[in-house]
């Protein structure tokens, strides 16, 4: 089920429209961990990102954009539920924190530590 809410949600976050593109949209790749990539996809004030990693792993994440500063919880992972916070320094370059983890956190991300995101596209 996760595979299919995570492919479609791939498929409506490609479809063109240009009219309401949100300015980080795109591609972005963790500078620390070449070939973990995340595809931002804005709305209004609402962002997706959907995250692939080596592993053949995926989370998606949605939240509420202030400015340049956005909010996300994770969304359809049984076990875990982590938080984030993620600070777009400019169009090309974001800084993400994982705020919190709840359930299972065995292998999830250090908290409170800066990730920085270049977009590659």
């Amino acid at each position: 089920m996760k595979k299919s809410l995570t492919c479609l949600i791939f498929i409506l976050l490609l479809i063109p429209i240009t009219s309401i593109a949100g300015q980080y949209d795109g591609i972005w790749e963790m500078a620390i961990s070449p070939g973990d990539y995340s595809m931002v996809r804005q709305v209004g004030d609402t962002m997706v990102i959907v995250s692939f990693d080596f592993d053949d792993s995926s989370e998606v994440f949605i939240g509420t954009m202030n400015g340049n500063v956005g909010y996300f919880t994770e969304y359809g992972n049984g076990s875990q539920k982590l938080s984030l916070t993620a600070q777009f320094n400019s169009s090309t370059t974001c800084n993400v924190v994982f705020t919190s983890c709840t359930g299972n956190c065995s292998g999830s991300p250090p908290m409170n530590t800066p990730f920085v995101f270049n977009k590659i596209f």
